[in-house]
């Protein structure tokens, strides 16, 4: 599943955005933290995903043009952005096994944290987009 929503990502940052996309090593600190769940077969995956705040910037200004959002955008855009990758993940999910099931919850945006490993996940990626890390995992 991770392997699909590797894909997703890269396709929003490099396809739609036109940003080059590259693997981080590390992550830093303060982020934005949002929540994306796909059952698979009754079996559910919580993906969750962490932005700075300069990388919610280059997602609005490529998706809507600007990037000079109040808060309220900024947690709009957020929860749009998980539900490109994870919709568009369970996409691809649905093409390669149709023989499943698969259901996509609601985002849910959690404002602020300082650090994204207060989860225990089993398994992650850092990302770097103009020199600016993120992180998505999945916990099980």
């Amino acid at each position: 599943m991770l392997t699909a929503v590797d894909n997703s990502i890269v396709s929003l940052c490099e396809d739609i955005l036109g940003v080059k996309l590259e693997r981080g090593k590390s992550l830093g600190k303060d982020f934005h933290k949002a929540l994306v769940s796909i059952t698979c077969n009754d079996k559910k995956s919580d993906f969750y995903l962490f932005l700075k705040q300069d990388n919610l910037k280059e997602f609005a200004y490529g998706l809507l043009g600007e990037d000079d959002l109040g808060d309220v955008d900024l947690s709009d855009l957020f929860k749009e952005v998980a539900n490109l990758i994870i919709g568009q993940a369970k996409a691809i999910l649905g093409d390669k096994y149709p023989q499943n099931s698969y259901k996509l919850d609601t985002p849910k945006y959690f404002g602020k944290v300082s650090s994204a490993f207060d989860i225990k996940f089993d398994n992650y990626t850092i990302y770097k987009l103009k020199n600016r890390t993120f992180l998505i995992g999945v916990k099980s």
